[in-house]
């Protein structure tokens, strides 16, 4: 008897401590916290800049731009670029109780449809936003163009380590910490702005927001790094092709179709093909406004 009535008793209070309220973890980011990454990365971007000139002065080479026989020096830039404001993000994710440091590569998820779509829209939208490109300063595309002609040093820069830390920063760590505070839409709109203002010239920069509502669109529906990570190496592939057969990774789809007519029909494909898909992933993404944990079990 006696120890029945223990039992029930220890029952009873494992019963009560399961009903006392968890103290909620605080929402992140703050505000303060996100200017603070901006900060880092502005910093890490003097770093790069300071380090290149340094490394380009002690070789004897007076250009602002890589010359071909120093392409190592593009990989390192993009490292030294990228690397601390990762580091900088993670830590301040640990210091508020996330564990996870926003690796969600799930190859499992990485399937063929989706990818494939990814590809072709930004292809789409590169055509669409095409007009608008020609409108925008073009200051910096040269030199950008220059530093990627280097053969093997950028194709390692362009298809493998840009797509890997990009996507890991602006889709890994900016969105899985955004749609803690807001929904998948709002989460996906800030990262793209972010991944935009990165990519500084004006040209680059809009084509970057662009790309990035798409990649953030895909990041959502697979939670899946490689699945970004693909589309990503994939599309700056094709640039650096473009940049060898044509001496520019701008190329515009008008100057290769020579007949106006077929350009003007393709055109209003691709435009259809935009809006139709940019008003389906707003739709989708404001549909997932639930706002992801911050318990472990979401880590």
């Amino acid at each position: 008897m006696e120890q029945n009535e223990k039992q029930i008793q220890e029952g009873e209070n494992v019963s009560n401590e399961s009903k006392q309220p968890v103290a909620p973890q605080r929402k992140f980011p703050r505000w303060g916290e996100l200017f603070s990454v901006v900060g880092v990365f502005v910093l890490s971007n003097i770093l790069a800049s300071i380090v290149m000139t340094v490394v380009l002065a002690a070789t004897g080479h007076s250009a602002v731009t890589i010359p071909e026989d120093m392409g190592w020096l593009f990989p390192v830039v993009q490292i030294l670029t990228f690397l601390p404001v990762i580091l900088f993000v993670v830590y301040l994710r640990r210091r508020a109780g996330l564990k996870h440091t926003g690796v969600h590569l799930t190859f499992r998820r990485m399937n063929a449809p989706m990818i494939l779509w990814g590809v072709l829209l930004v292809f789409v939208s590169s055509m669409v936003i095409e007009p608008l490109l020609n409108l925008l300063p073009d200051a910096g595309m040269d030199a950008l163009d220059d530093m990627m002609g280097n053969g093997g040093w950028s194709v390692l820069s362009a298809v493998v380590i840009a797509p890997v830390l990009e996507e890991y920063l602006f889709r890994g760590l900016f969105i899985d910490s955004a749609r803690r505070r807001m929904n998948a839409l709002w989460a996906v709109l800030i990262s793209s702005a972010l991944f935009g203002l990165a990519h500084g010239i004006p040209q680059q920069a809009f084509n970057a927001f662009v790309v990035g509502l798409i990649l953030g669109y895909v990041y959502v529906r697979t939670n899946s790094l490689a699945a970004v990570i693909t589309i990503h190496a994939i599309n700056n592939g094709i640039s650096y092709v473009l940049l060898e057969l044509f001496g520019s990774s701008t190329v515009l789809m008008k100057d290769l179709i020579a007949n106006d007519t077929i350009y003007y029909i393709v055109y209003g494909v691709c435009f259809v093909i935009f809006v139709v898909s940019m008003v389906k992933f707003v739709v989708s993404l404001r549909d997932s406004d639930e706002i992801v944990g911050v318990d472990n079990k979401t880590e």
